[in-house]
């Protein structure tokens, strides 16, 4: 379910790690190719870097007899089951995305 407050929690992470997004600062945007990459990077560091309050599960482990309740941290991409542990930047940075598959001209 969509709701704004994701939104507006979605939008006050970009403006917080993008400088170019604040109001009054002293960088500027002069290439929307630059922003575009900028939030792309930024998105994905969210997506696949950083564990959210939200996502959390619990889960109940018994030792010794008696039952203790923790909580298993997700990021959004572990959420989706995109992947199943929380990417380093490194990580993030080095992965090679696969090209789109070749259509050829139609005839």
């Amino acid at each position: 379910m969509l709701n704004t407050a994701f939104i507006e929690r979605l939008n006050g992470t970009f403006r917080s790690r993008l400088s170019l997004l604040v109001r009054r600062t002293r960088h500027l945007a002069r290439r929307s190719e630059r922003v575009e990459k900028a939030v792309y990077l930024v998105g994905c560091m969210y997506n696949f870097c950083t564990y959210h309050a939200s996502l959390r599960l619990p889960l109940y482990l018994v030792q010794d007899g008696r039952e203790r309740r923790r909580r298993v941290q997700r990021t959004p991409a572990m959420a989706a089951r995109i992947t199943d542990h929380r990417w380093t930047v490194l990580e993030l940075l080095e992965y090679k995305v696969p090209p789109p598959h070749w259509k050829g001209a139609a005839v």
